[in-house]
């Protein structure tokens, strides 16, 4: 069954995800919402796909090889990245307040727990915040 939104297939979301299986579950909820996007595991993969694609979203994983999420994160904000802006939905397995603090003071948009969300909890989130008025 779809549950896309009107004009949600342009969206693209580039997901940062260690754990290649549940990378896939993400990914077929990015199918249901009729989004398109990349898969990739490593922080050093995320900013080399940046540099060269156009995303509307990422679904960052904080604790990533070779490039933590924080790290990258903190790269995206950066005044003179032309990123700065992109929304980044960060996701981690484990409830560390730290981590967290760290992502919302670099400005996350989001923070996903994966033992509260499942996969298409988290997705239909992203569709959500796309359909809130821009200011």
């Amino acid at each position: 069954m779809e549950t896309g939104l009107p004009g949600s297939s342009r969206r693209k979301i580039l997901i940062a995800e260690h754990d290649g299986e549940f990378g896939e579950l993400l990914m077929n909820a990015v199918k249901k919402y009729n989004f398109t996007g990349d898969l990739v595991l490593d922080g050093q993969e995320v900013l080399e796909k940046l540099k060269t694609k156009a995303y509307d979203a990422v679904l960052l994983n904080l604790v990533l090889p070779k490039i933590n999420g924080i790290d990258v994160l903190t790269t995206i904000r950066k005044p003179e990245s032309s990123h700065r802006n992109l929304p980044v939905f960060v996701i981690t397995a484990f409830d560390h307040q730290n981590l967290i603090q760290d992502a919302f003071t670099l400005k996350a948009d989001s923070f996903f727990l994966k033992s509260q969300l499942s996969p298409d909890a988290m997705i239909g989130e992203i569709a959500n915040f796309f359909k809130q008025p821009k200011v």
